[in-house]
């Protein structure tokens, strides 16, 4: 079988042997080597070729997505990296420490409130919104005179005059009230510690305070002796608790056995059995003088009755 090749100098075309493919022929015209190759062999190394070319053109978008893949692997080491940061800034939202922080504000101003209003005395009147009065009692607040305290029965502020002035102005605040279940009457006081008085806190300095204004108390009165003493808290201040008991009014003379002899006995069975008895509360906070007066016939008044009323008493 013969092949054709043209010369590449002259163009002229040769005829060669197949057996001369390979090989290289001389051109009869102009004289130049001539390659004799078959088309099919060329062929096939073309093809050939296009193959290497398509698998090194494979081979460089297989580097690429390796490289795409090592990129791939490169963010997802991102990602743990960026949740372990997120890790690292997470704990507790800080929404969380807002609200904590706000809780302990609020609680913060809420307690200082409290203290301020009931910093007289928690368990009495003194703050605005203090406690109730107990069943039987009333609450009484007196800003002007600086008390607070719950009375028994029903008390209504007195109208204080002294020689024809009224007495707020001097510094006398007063209410007054009465039980008539029990005939018990019962007042409480602020008045002006006297001038150049020194009572101290103790408490014969506050019976002499005491029988200041009150008559009743001071030493020697013909009509009603002391019979005790003690010294209590009022209102977070040293203060005493003062007990009276109303002593008979004698006539007669030693000896005497007429009409005053038997007049006297009368007096004394009448005392005896219907007497006045009388608690005063003392205290003062060096410029006013608080004064709680409550007095029964008969017998003093109840315990309870007392502890109430010396214990609900507040400096406001």
């Amino acid at each position: 079988m013969s092949l054709v090749v043209n010369c590449p100098s002259c163009d002229a075309r040769v005829t060669a042997p197949h057996s001369a493919v390979g090989k290289r022929v001389k051109c009869p015209k102009c004289g130049t080597g001539i390659a004799v190759t078959d088309d099919e062999d060329d062929d096939r190394l073309v093809k050939s070729r296009r193959r290497d070319e398509d698998d090194e053109d494979d081979d460089r978008p297989r580097r690429k997505a390796r490289r795409r893949d090592d990129d791939d692997e490169d963010e997802d080491d991102d990602r743990p990296r960026r949740k372990k940061s997120a890790g690292k800034k997470g704990g507790p939202p800080v929404i969380l420490f807002v609200a904590i922080g706000g809780g302990l504000l609020v609680l913060g101003v809420a307690v200082v409130v409290l203290f301020v209003l009931f910093r007289g005395n928690p368990k009495g009147p003194g703050g605005v919104f203090g406690p109730s009065a107990p069943a039987g009692y009333t609450a009484v607040r007196e800003p002007a005179g600086g008390f607070a305290v719950f009375l028994p029965g029903m008390t209504s502020k007195v109208d204080v005059k002294i020689n024809n002035q009224d007495g707020a102005k001097l510094g006398h605040y007063g209410w007054a009230g009465i039980d008539g279940g029990s005939d018990q009457q019962v007042w409480a006081w602020s008045r002006p510690v006297p001038a150049g008085f020194n009572p101290g806190t103790d408490p014969d300095g506050l019976v002499k305070l005491l029988a200041a204004y009150e008559h009743d108390a001071q030493p020697g009165n013909d009509r009603y002796e002391v019979v005790g003493k003690r010294a209590v808290t009022l209102g977070g201040k040293p203060g005493v608790e003062v007990r009276l008991k109303q002593k008979p009014h004698l006539m007669s003379q030693p000896g005497d056995n007429g009409f005053f002899a038997e007049r006297d006995k009368e007096e004394t069975e009448r005392v005896a059995r219907d007497g006045e008895h009388h608690v005063f509360y003392v205290t003062h906070n060096g410029k006013q003088v608080f004064i709680i007066h409550v007095s029964q016939r008969k017998s003093f008044p109840a315990d309870d009755v007392l502890k109430t009323i010396a214990d609900s008493f507040a400096l406001i």
